[in-house]
């Protein structure tokens, strides 16, 4: 009887989503394909994919937000995108799904090429379920692009400050730098400052380096 309770109130939160009518024949059966599809081969990649579409397709917006909370899927992911993009070409996967990649990054890069570069990937040698990526970029003849990391840099100015603290900020900034193993970079003023006290300069010879300065 509680399940039966249960069942009967998910039905009245399926059938009155935010105040608007919902299918929930349609609703469920929909969430359970896109489950279904999740489990298995490569193939049903491009079916789970396909099912996503086909819910934007027939799902009112908010009956389709619903969908993905209910699947795990961010709007705005990149998973959502690629799978969007993998089921608004799934047509083109039907004949090869005996020989279409494992892997779902690598089906969503054949997904996102041009149809003629499609062609040309699966009449190659290397399409097989073990083909990477980066396979279909060197058949196709495309230059591997690597990101590179920028390296961030900060410009710390101590020109308002005596010698003793401009001393004093070398050294926590040199403590910083064991911890997070990053470089620093000093100009030459600080230079000459950083070496006579690395030396052991005394307390008087710092005053004069500041009157100096």
């Amino acid at each position: 009887m509680a399940n039966s309770e249960n069942t009967n109130t998910n039905m009245v939160e399926l059938n009155v989503l935010n105040g608007t009518e919902i299918d929930s024949s349609t609703y469920v059966n929909l969430v359970q394909r896109y489950r279904h599809f999740a489990k298995e081969s490569a193939a049903n990649i491009v079916r789970l994919a396909e099912t996503l579409v086909i819910a934007k397709q027939n799902l009112a917006p908010v009956h389709f937000d619903k969908f993905c909370e209910e699947v795990g899927l961010h709007k705005e992911g990149s998973t959502y995108r690629k799978l969007m993009i993998i089921g608004e070409n799934a047509s083109r996967f039907e004949p090869f799904y005996d020989q279409l990649p494992n892997a779902w990054t690598t089906v969503y890069k054949l997904a996102s090429i041009k149809q003629n570069e499609f062609d040309r990937v699966t009449k190659s040698d290397q399409f097989s379920p073990f083909m990477t990526a980066r396979d279909v970029t060197e058949v196709l003849g495309k230059t591997l692009v690597t990101k590179k990391v920028s390296a961030a840099a900060i410009t710390i100015d101590l020109h308002t400050l005596g010698v003793t603290d401009q001393l004093a900020v070398y050294g926590e900034l040199n403590k910083l730098c064991e911890r997070y193993k990053f470089s620093l970079k000093l100009n030459d003023a600080l230079k000459e400052l950083v070496e006579p006290a690395a030396q052991g300069s005394t307390a008087d010879q710092l005053f004069h380096l500041e009157q100096a300065a």
